[in-house]
């Protein structure tokens, strides 16, 4: 894999297709419930539409989204790098056989032992955040270690449209030198004093974009501190990446759409350019298969229960998330129900869904577009394991990727002193 490519593949976005009641419980009595399933022929055809620029720019995947050891192998193999935000995710990408070289190290607070650990494995590129971290580097390196790309993360001030837990970018966000705070060329300075040659620029303004406004802003941003780079250290910047970000929502850009909106709005076009989705490669690859396990009426409203909830999903409860829920069991009349959670709090997931007024314990709920951010922000909240996760392949082979965690694996590394 190298680091700059064009490619050419043309395969247009799609969305997981349902699966059938047959199906579904098939998958149950082998899996059991909840269940994570992941549609490997709509991550590819995401990749399609991500590669279909047909310009030449570095794709990489954000692990974040989905660390599962076979999903970041199935990128890699794809020809994809990896951004990683933590030792433990660099070495799930070694794990799955990806060369430290193919990825790509973030985070606003790495530690010491966390960039020697990368620096030692042969990481393919740091991007700063912070002037104690590129001390830190400079001390790690020490004239014993390979220099790796190095680029300074930017927040140029850009605040889009998406909640404020996801906003990355703008004059007050804990991540990256801040151009308004005038951290920038200072910050190369600093990593060029220190000998650490850096080369590119980075801006991640946040997740669920929908506004292309606001990734021109952005591109605007990086071109204005591209020629401020330009003009105290000629010919030092090769490399601009704009981030990942794009939202899942209906009617959201393309990637083709958002990628150009950048690529079109920075002025310079002599560089390497980049991006990282994530959440929009995996979300409607994934879905949930949960079962009911309680069903009470209310004041005339009816609220079910389902075996899974905030430790495998808590996403509704930090972010307001939204999702479309599909019973499986079908019937002619419905009625509106809340679906809940089983832990020990009111862990509202799903509000207003349609179910059959005859809904009974045990009846198969499927919820969409859970591909991102579920299995790798699932807990053990209430000591429940944590779901199994299955690849549905495009030949149709359904293939185990994460077993279901046993209540073994749980207490582990628990200790009772005596």
């Amino acid at each position: 894999m190298t680091w700059l490519k064009s490619v050419t593949h043309t395969a247009m976005e799609k969305a997981a297709p349902s699966i059938d009641l047959e199906f579904a419980e098939k998958l149950r009595e082998q899996f059991g419930t909840p269940l994570y399933i992941l549609f490997e022929e709509v991550v590819a055809a995401k990749s399609s539409s991500w590669e279909a620029i047909n310009q030449p720019v570095h794709l990489s995947y954000a692990t974040k989204a989905n660390p599962t050891l076979e999903v970041l192998r199935w990128f890699a193999d794809r020809g994809w790098s990896l951004d990683v935000a933590s030792e433990g995710e660099l070495r799930a990408a070694l794990t799955a056989g990806v060369s430290a070289a193919d990825c790509r190290f973030h985070g606003n607070a790495k530690l010491q032992s966390e960039l020697e650990f990368a620096l030692g494995a042969g990481i393919g590129e740091i991007i700063a955040d912070n002037m104690e971290e590129l001390e830190m580097i400079a001390s790690c390196v020490g004239g014993q270690t390979a220099m790796p790309r190095l680029a300074l993360r930017v927040a140029p001030g850009v605040n889009p449209e998406t909640n404020a837990k996801i906003s990355t970018g703008g004059a007050a966000s804990k991540f990256g030198f801040s151009w308004p705070e005038g951290e920038v060329i200072p910050a190369w300075e600093l990593a060029t004093e220190l000998g650490l040659q850096p080369s590119g620029l980075h801006a991640h303004i946040g997740s669920q974009i929908i506004d292309l406004q606001a990734s021109k802003e952005s591109a605007e941003t990086l071109g204005q501190i591209a020629a401020e780079v330009e003009s105290r250290f000629p010919h030092a910047l090769k490399s601009v990446n704009f981030g990942g970000g794009l939202g899942v929502a209906n009617g959201v850009p393309s990637p083709k759409e958002y990628m150009l909106a950048s690529l079109e709005t920075f002025p310079r076009k002599d560089l390497e350019f980049g991006f990282e989705p994530g959440r929009s490669m995996v979300a409607d690859a994934g879905k949930t298969l949960y079962s009911v396990a309680a069903i009470k009426r209310r004041q005339g409203k009816l609220l079910v229960s389902v075996d899974g909830g905030l430790s495998d999903n808590p996403r509704p409860a930090l972010y307001g998330a939204k999702y479309d829920v599909e019973p499986l069991r079908k019937s002619a009349q419905t009625e509106s129900a809340d679906i809940f959670g089983r832990h020990c709090e009111t862990d509202l997931l799903f509000e207003d869904i349609q179910v059959p007024t005859d809904l009974e314990i045990g009846d198969l709920l499927l919820v969409h577009g859970t591909g991102a951010y579920n299995a790798t922000m699932a807990s053990n909240y209430n000591r429940f394991p944590r779901p199994a996760q299955v690849f549905l392949r495009s030949s149709g082979e359904v293939q185990l990727i994460q077993r279901r965690e046993t209540y073994q694996d749980m207490f582990a590394r628990e200790i009772l002193p005596r």
